[in-house]
């Protein structure tokens, strides 16, 4: 690929309402309670740390459905961090079927996830629970996992003070 061609499509950033933004009708992700559950709490503990990508031509989200959802959630005037970009109709359905496709496609390098898994404490017990699952999914063993710092002083097993 000749990266010289490569065009941005971004024409510029903002903050807009919650209300305002407008789901893309072509949107074929749904978000299952548990997701729900994960991006509530790292907004709640990270801040919103990422854009919602918004196409100016049709007005359409292309990216941030669940954290617009998030925001709505706490009220229609609630300001979300937005992307534009310009695509066409065609561009802006391609867009959608590969962003986040092309995201689950990275692979895992069980050495580094551990390290940052070593590094990293979360008092939001399912944010705590992800990693966990997240540790146990990637065969990693963790004879001292992360304890939510709400539960420090308190056996992990039967929740008694120590």
């Amino acid at each position: 690929m000749d990266s010289s061609k490569w065009q941005s499509a971004i024409v510029g950033h903002g903050r807009e309402a919650a209300g305002q933004l407008l789901a893309n009708p072509f949107n074929h992700r749904r978000h299952p309670q548990k997701q729900r559950d994960v991006v509530a709490s790292s907004i709640s503990e990270l801040g919103f740390i990422k854009s919602v990508i918004v196409n100016r031509t049709t007005g359409h989200l292309i990216d941030g459905h669940e954290r617009v959802m998030q925001a709505l959630g706490h009220g229609e005037e609630t300001l979300v961090d937005v992307e534009y970009v310009e695509l066409s109709p065609e561009k802006e359905r391609l867009a959608l079927l590969v962003l986040d496709r092309s995201s689950e496609m990275a692979t895992t390098d069980s050495n580094a996830l551990e390290a940052l898994l070593r590094e990293v404490q979360t008092g939001d017990q399912v944010l705590a629970d992800l990693l966990s699952d997240w540790s146990i999914e990637e065969s990693i063993v963790d004879s001292d996992p992360p304890i939510p710092d709400s539960e420090c002083g308190k056996c992990p097993t039967c929740g008694r003070e120590l």
